[in-house]
């Protein structure tokens, strides 16, 4: 059976740093304004389950809290969603959250508009004012603003139910771009009952993305498709995470076919993985980003 699936690169965020996978197909300028960004559609056959080690971690803890210094993997993505999706290696802008964005105010403020389909997983609509709880939730606690977004915002209002309005203390369009906009965006109706989001253990998370907490062990835990996902349900039915203690156990079951997708290193990647079939890939991504700045004031 073929479906369509449009991406909000919600499923490619959270696996964006993996570096191999076995058996796997089916994946600005400082001007005042940007054009409505439109998500990608794909139209893929419907997968079977995907066996993800993003990194031997050993036994897992059943927290996806994404405002805690460390979370399962998944909670950044799959579960939790941003309003954009900024690719700082190619400057590609992506739909999540948010469909549109525009800049006004000499770059001092930047309006979002919002998809009206996004909903929450328990069935309850995304809105505005869920955008605008977590940025208050953010400058309440700084300790969670681990982006720093409130040292460059002055505001963050609702206009509307399906428009933000971000104003800036001073024009910055890079940052607002990857952190404002790459903000995970969580349900006013769940987290207004929180104190401290830093602290809290999540072992039922509520959010607007593509997957859904299934099943939890320490040993395994597993993610199933959002059937009611606003961009249509993913081809993957199921995302299984094992736990792995080294890296040798890990790169063991990824030659013996029983992990599709990692990024656990591996001596020799080329013999030792992608030779043994055609179906073996790896990829090794940029892992810092460079930055050029122009001094506007020295001439040379």
């Amino acid at each position: 059976m073929t479906v369509t699936w449009k991406k909000g690169v919600s499923a490619v965020l959270a696996l964006g740093c993996i570096s191999a996978l076995a058996g796997c197909s089916s994946q600005q300028s400082a001007a005042a304004s940007v054009a409505p960004v439109k998500a990608a559609s794909t139209a893929v056959s419907q997968g079977q389950p995907l066996t993800i080690v993003p990194t031997p971690s050993g036994t897992f803890a059943d927290n996806f809290n994404p405002f805690a210094v460390t979370s399962d993997y998944g909670t950044f993505g799959f579960i939790y969603e941003t309003l954009f999706y900024y690719d700082t290696q190619t400057g590609k802008m992506w739909s999540v959250l948010g469909d549109s964005y525009k800049w006004s105010n000499g770059n001092k403020t930047l309006t979002v508009s919002l998809n009206p389909k996004a909903k929450w997983t328990d069935g309850q609509a995304f809105t505005s004012q869920d955008v605008v709880f977590t940025f208050d939730l953010l400058k309440k606690y700084s300790s969670a603003d681990t982006n720093g977004v409130w040292t460059q915002l002055a505001s963050v209002a609702a206009k509307g139910r399906d428009t933000v309005v971000f104003t800036f203390k001073h024009p910055n369009i890079p940052f607002g771009l990857e952190y404002v906009l790459g903000t995970y965006i969580v349900p006013e109706h769940i987290w207004s009952k929180i104190t401290d989001p830093t602290k809290v253990t999540v072992t039922k998370p509520i959010g607007t993305g593509p997957y859904v907490l299934d099943t939890f062990s320490p040993q395994d835990y597993k993610l199933k498709a959002n059937a009611n996902y606003y961009r249509g349900k993913p081809p993957v039915p199921e995302l299984n995470f094992p736990s792995f203690n080294s890296n040798e156990s890990a790169n063991l079951a990824m030659i013996q076919g029983q992990i599709d997708w990692t990024a656990v290193f591996m001596p020799g990647i080329q013999q030792a993985y992608a030779a043994k079939s055609p179906n073996n890939h790896y990829w090794f991504p940029l892992g810092v980003t460079l930055n050029l700045s122009v001094d506007l004031k020295n001439p040379l």
